[in-house]
């Protein structure tokens, strides 16, 4: 699942932070096409780019005294998947049933969901190896960086419904296989948020049936 970070920028590219192009409501897709700001693929793009920022936080939380083998893992598949995510937006943000998008645009941000959800699913072996069966339910916590794993993991759930939904929508040119890529990529974060929990000394707490009173 080797990223590219780089995809959105070019050698000698300058970037300016504000352009006031967005002050009407409006923004700009990767493409060049302007669309409302409300618009659903906007939604989808910017809960993607949440999820990311929720993995950067539990990047840093992931802090342990010594050398923590587990640890280091932890923070190199979150890199990595950082780079899936900057490549899987700049894919929704150019679609390929636009005038606007050239041919060498759509092979640039061609997005292969399922190879990428294939090497995923190798992580999700690796880390579960190193984990003790889970045969009940837990809750989310456990520790900081597996709480906020759990957060993350959540905010990957919210991001494949909303782009289940773009996909819905007629003409969409996404590829199918990118939901199928953050659908394994929420099953991995949960694993990621067990791995914590366990790497950083913490401890899982099973869900147990509230005792109801009548009074």
């Amino acid at each position: 699942v080797h990223g590219d970070c780089s995809l959105f920028f070019y050698p000698g590219m300058s970037v300016r932070i504000y352009t006031k192009k967005g002050d009407s409501g409006c923004t700009t897709l990767y493409n060049g096409d302007v669309l409302e700001k409300h618009a659903h693929i906007f939604e989808v793009l910017g809960t993607i780019d949440e999820f990311s920022s929720a993995l950067g936080v539990a990047h840093e939380m992931l802090d342990v005294e010594g050398p923590n083998a587990r640890v280091d893992r932890l923070r190199a598949i979150i890199r990595e998947l950082q780079c899936n995510l900057i490549d899987l937006m700049s894919h929704i943000a150019t679609p390929t049933n636009s005038p606007s998008t050239s041919a060498a645009s759509a092979e640039r941000t061609a997005f292969d969901g399922a190879a990428r959800a294939a090497v995923v699913e190798s992580y999700i072996d690796e880390l579960e190896a190193e984990l003790p069966p889970l045969t009940r339910f837990i809750l989310p916590g456990g520790g900081k960086a597996s709480a906020f794993l759990h957060v993350a993991r959540t905010s990957c759930r919210r991001a494949e419904r909303g782009l289940v939904r773009l996909l819905a929508e007629p003409g969409n040119s996404t590829s199918p296989a990118a939901e199928v890529f953050l659908n394994r990529v929420s099953d991995l974060v949960f694993v990621m948020a067990r791995t914590a929990c366990a790497a950083c000394g913490g401890t899982e707490i099973p869900y147990q049936k509230p005792k109801i009173t009548m009074e």
